[in-house]
């Protein structure tokens, strides 16, 4: 057997989809060793770029539990496997268990990043224990970059109130924060359901590890997502997909969205690009004054559990 079968065949061991072509399929039917390999887990089969012969499907159908679907063409997204995590909506009731929460599974399924974290999340509330991880994770020399809504561009101000209190520790810490500019005045639903304004250009809720894993799903990275909302996502390994986010943001960011960043006097300031200049903003941006003073206050109270 050669190395590319076993890895293959150990792939399939560990995923409940993979993504593959027809020669891959057809290889592993034909592995005298495939009796060896507990593929029980294996659920789903993906197959493009070209079209799998009515004998190979047969053939997989016959042997395998596994469901195979044909996506002609879609191998050019550069997949090589993904994971569905998803939550039990008995979580909304409180009747899941903490260890099977779709973060608890998330975190127990990918490996520490040990090179970069990008992060996109609309409604960002790290809390106290994420913002512990975030710093420590960039205090070892790992490049965290976050995305999420500035004030003037979210449409939950206890959201950013929430997210707000923890900015000093993580620029502190050297986690590069950037705040999304509103873009339109467009009305649109809100979060909790009513209709208000916002311009937030945002709506993404996705992370990449080391330039070779990325998450795509429902889940914001706060409280609500982690223990209230059922969600769903996929971990998929693609370094196309990872490498995309990362130029993202070092071209497309910087130009859509604010970064903020420490200022001389201990306080935060933020900086625009405008025409290729840097424009520094001593305030949140774009934010009127009745947002700032929600925010000053909603940042008191014990409310972040709930966001």
């Amino acid at each position: 057997m050669s190395s590319n079968q076993v890895a293959w065949l150990a792939l399939v061991t560990r995923n409940d989809t993979v993504h593959a072509a027809p020669a891959s399929i057809v290889a592993m039917l034909n592995e005298p060793d495939l009796p060896r390999y507990d593929v029980s887990s294996l659920r789903v089969v993906i197959t493009g770029g070209a079209s799998a012969a009515i004998e190979t499907i047969r053939d997989y159908q016959a042997r395998m539990s596994g469901k195979l679907i044909e996506l002609y063409g879609m191998l050019e997204t550069g997949f090589h496997s993904y994971t569905r995590f998803s939550d039990d909506p008995a979580k909304g009731l409180g009747r899941e268990s903490t260890d099977q929460l779709l973060w608890t599974r998330l975190k127990a399924a990918t490996t520490p990043p040990s090179r970069a974290f990008r992060l996109l999340s609309p409604y960002f509330v790290p809390g106290e224990q994420g913002t512990a991880d975030l710093a420590a994770m960039a205090r070892r020399g790992v490049k965290v970059q976050i995305l999420t809504n500035s004030l003037e561009s979210t449409d939950v101000v206890p959201v950013h109130a929430g997210y707000a209190k923890r900015r000093k520790d993580l620029l502190e810490a050297g986690v590069v924060l950037y705040e999304a500019k509103r873009e339109s005045s467009e009305p649109r639903q809100s979060r909790g359901g009513s209709k208000g304004v916002s311009g937030s250009s945002l709506h993404a809720k996705t992370f990449a590890l080391d330039d070779s894993l990325v998450f795509i799903g429902s889940f914001n990275f706060d409280p609500r997502s982690a223990k209230l909302n059922t969600d769903m996502g996929f971990v998929i390994e693609s370094p196309t997909l990872a490498g995309q986010i990362a130029e993202g943001f070092e071209t497309v960011v910087p130009e859509r969205a604010y970064r903020v960043r420490l200022a001389s006097d201990g306080g935060l300031e933020w900086i625009e690009r405008i025409d290729g200049k840097e424009v520094v903003h001593q305030d949140e941006p774009g934010a009127t004054p009745m947002k700032k003073m929600g925010v000053s206050i909603l940042s008191w109270l014990p409310i972040e559990w709930l966001l």
